[in-house]
């Protein structure tokens, strides 16, 4: 399993927090795990890409950034389910 998140793990973190009403700079720095600086990274890029946009009450999901947030969630589930499956063929493959 991975330990260190990727940029995509990140966007994938922000799109949720977001999601979920976590969405001013204070409660994205806790939620997500970044500096100021390295957040205003990303939700300037992410904002660039269309994904969020800024409000008088915060960042918000557009259309694009809730169909990438539940692509990413797939992917991710994905991953889960392929990793379990792998491990079942190595035991199955170490019984013989």
């Amino acid at each position: 399993m991975r330990t260190k998140r990727d940029r995509i793990d990140i966007m994938r973190d922000i799109l949720d927090n977001v999601g979920k009403g976590r969405n001013t700079l204070s409660a994205l720095m806790k939620y997500v795990g970044l500096s100021a600086l390295t957040l205003r990274t990303y939700l300037t890029q992410m904002s660039e890409k269309g994904l969020i946009a800024e409000s008088d009450k915060g960042y918000v999901l557009t259309e694009k950034g809730r169909r990438v947030l539940e692509l990413l969630k797939e992917a991710t589930s994905l991953e889960s389910r392929l990793m379990y499956i792998m491990a079942e063929l190595a035991r199955e493959i170490e019984e013989v």
